[in-house]
């Protein structure tokens, strides 16, 4: 018995490892494309910021919005910084491309887990099949910044780190579950509706832990704010407040 179920591991193993492959080899063969202007090099600039002009980069070209547009959006600003200082041999452009690649592949292994634990094997198997079918689809998109994926990601991260947690009592899962609950207002502020949705489903996890839950939001909001102070220095970081508000 414990042999077979190796085996049915190993094969998922090896079955998610070629879905991602494959999907690799669609985004990064086919449908590669380099980034529009529109949403993903905004998003970018903001972050690589070098002063107040880039900070106000969408006010500049549209004068009807205000000032520090999308400043507040830190759930995008902070891993773009976060993958423009690893992959510092690339050019931020480059770099935020790696990470909108890292998050489709990411969101792709996170439905596949929630399906494997929520129903079966047979059916996670069968969403990434029809994840690579559907996959053109996303073909001028799929090394774009936009917001929605995102917020999608930190969705089925808040779900996993939930099942995790009432399974292993981690309180390392409870802090993704909450940290993302944190987040995925901060991509859109109208998201915030599923952090909701998601607090009302998990609400006798959250009550049970409640204050855990709210250490581990502000912790969350620390650990972005020591994100923008180290990458933007005092002066933006104080603009990018005041503009987030």
């Amino acid at each position: 018995m414990m042999n077979l179920k190796k085996i049915s591991k190993n094969s998922n193993i090896i079955f998610i490892s070629f879905s991602i492959l494959i999907y690799l080899i669609f985004i990064l063969g086919w449908y590669y494309k380099p980034p529009w202007l529109i949403d993903h090099l905004i998003y970018v600039h903001i972050a690589t910021a070098q002063n107040l002009a880039d900070l106000n980069f969408w006010n500049f070209h549209r004068p009807g919005l205000p000032l520090g547009h999308h400043n507040e959006r830190w759930a995008i600003i902070v891993p773009i910084i976060i993958f423009d200082k690893i992959f510092f041999f690339l050019n931020p452009g480059l770099a935020s491309q790696a990470l909108i690649i890292t998050i489709h592949v990411a969101i792709m292994i996170s439905i596949y887990v929630i399906l494997f634990n929520y129903n079966d094997r047979n059916t996670a198997n069968i969403f990434l099949i029809l994840w690579l079918f559907a996959s053109h689809h996303t073909k001028n998109r799929a090394t774009e910044i936009l917001a929605e994926p995102f917020a999608i990601l930190y969705v089925c991260l808040a779900v996993i780190g939930f099942i995790f947690f009432e399974k292993k009592k981690n309180n390392f899962f409870f802090f993704i579950s909450a940290s993302c609950l944190v987040l995925i207002p901060l991509v859109k502020i109208h998201l915030g509706i599923f952090s909701l949705i998601l607090f009302v489903i998990y609400f006798n996890i959250i009550k049970q832990n409640f204050k855990k839950f709210v250490l581990f939001i502000l912790i969350t909001l620390i650990i972005l704010n020591v994100i923008l102070l180290i990458n933007y220095g005092l002066e933006l970081y104080i603009s990018v407040i005041k503009n987030s508000f």
